[in-house]
């Protein structure tokens, strides 16, 4: 009886050591499914933003002029092991599709290929856009990624392409100092200035080409040239 016993017990032990051995050998645990996971198995591929996806730029009309928008990143835990070079695409396809005008596609220059070095993690993005183009309202054009030329690299569903508003710069752009007196000429009753701290600062910025947002401490104003 103690010998059946003991046969019982290490038949029992054999199918579970099997079981286990079949268990880790399991297609889901390999590719990362289910079970252990190897940190940087999902190497991504990225060109990093905010949540909406877009730069805005303003721009001076002064022709041909390169422009940084960002980097291509990979996400990892570490540093590329490997020189990948990435392939970009300006294709707008699909990329805009609430009928955004888009700015001439072949008045910006995107790299055809960069590449993340070996030991780094991202590239610089740098486009060459004539702004000679620009208009007073935004057009677009985007930037997104194509392919990896390696294996084990994944293009990030939600970071994969940045999409970017560019427009013309008001030439009057810029933070200016404020010195002496100044009459408010709606309601002069009401708002009269005497004397200003000596770095009173207001920033004049964009609205559109012939229009300027003037930005105070308290409350932005539009003017128009």
């Amino acid at each position: 009886m103690k010998s059946t016993r003991k046969f019982i017990y290490a038949f029992t032990l054999i199918l579970l050591s099997v079981g286990v051995t079949s268990c880790l050998k399991d297609e889901m645990i390999e590719d990362q499914e289910i079970g252990l996971i190897n940190l940087d198995a999902k190497k991504i591929i990225e060109i990093p933003t905010d949540a909406s996806h877009e730069i805005g730029l303003t721009l001076l009309p002064e022709g041909e002029k390169q422009i940084t928008l960002g980097e291509v990143r990979l996400a990892a835990e570490n540093v590329a092991k490997e020189d990948i070079v990435v392939t970009l695409s300006g294709d707008t396809t699909g990329v805009f599709t609430d009928g955004e005008p888009i700015f001439p596609l072949d008045k910006v220059q995107i790299p055809a290929t960069v590449t993340i070095p070996k030991g780094s993690r991202s590239v610089p993005l740098v486009v060459t856009v004539n702004t000679a183009y620009l208009q007073s309202e935004p057009t677009y054009f985007s930037v997104s990624v194509k392919s990896v030329d390696k294996k084990g690299y994944t293009i990030s569903g939600n970071y994969g392409v940045v999409k970017v508003n560019a427009k013309v710069k008001h030439k009057y752009e810029g933070r200016y100092t404020l010195t002496g007196s100044f009459t408010n000429l709606v309601a002069a009753n009401f708002f009269h200035i005497t004397t200003l701290e000596p770095d009173y600062t207001v920033q004049l910025l964009t609205k559109d080409g012939s229009t300027l947002k003037f930005l105070t401490r308290t409350r932005p104003r539009v003017f128009s040239n």
